[in-house]
């Protein structure tokens, strides 16, 4: 049952982008992601996401933090290029950031292949959809192996 917060959540940060060529409203990553990525408020102890709007360029973010760790989901465009990505930031290391994307991560766990996990040229809605299910289900296999002091380690072995 979803609650009523996470309801209004929702409802807030749904956007009001218009697809230019169809004319129909094309769901994007702030409509999508929290509902697919609600199990890190709900199983991880992660704070409601914050949105944003992506630094690379136009396109938006997704932030999840907890003590600790941050899970930041990002779609972006810029010039004839656009990608989504999923980084995971460990910032419990003496006021050090380690950072890692989430298919390197996903790798280095011996969960599969980093090309489970795709990233790269998000394309139109569809693919942002399909992306963000990827990530959704790649996070869901991942998070449990980042409770604790564990989390460093795997950060730290899949940035070498």
């Amino acid at each position: 049952m979803v609650s009523k917060r996470r309801q209004e959540l929702v409802a807030d940060l749904i956007s009001t982008r218009e697809d230019v060529k169809v004319g129909k409203r094309i769901p994007g990553l702030h409509e999508l992601g929290p509902a697919a990525l609600h199990f890190l408020v709900d199983s991880y102890r992660f704070d409601t996401p914050e949105c944003g709007v992506s630094a690379l360029g136009e396109g938006v973010t997704l932030v999840y933090r907890r003590p600790g760790l941050t899970v930041k989901v990002e779609t972006w465009t810029w010039k004839n290029e656009s990608g989504f990505d999923t980084t995971l930031t460990d910032t419990s290391v003496n006021d050090q950031t380690l950072s890692a994307s989430l298919d390197r991560v996903f790798e280095t766990c011996g969960l599969g292949s980093a090309r489970d996990v795709p990233g790269g040229h998000s394309g139109g809605g569809h693919t942002t959809r399909k992306r963000i299910e990827q990530h959704a289900t790649a996070l869901r296999a991942v998070m449990p192996l980042l409770d604790g002091s564990n989390a460093t380690q795997v950060i730290r072995r899949s940035r070498a």
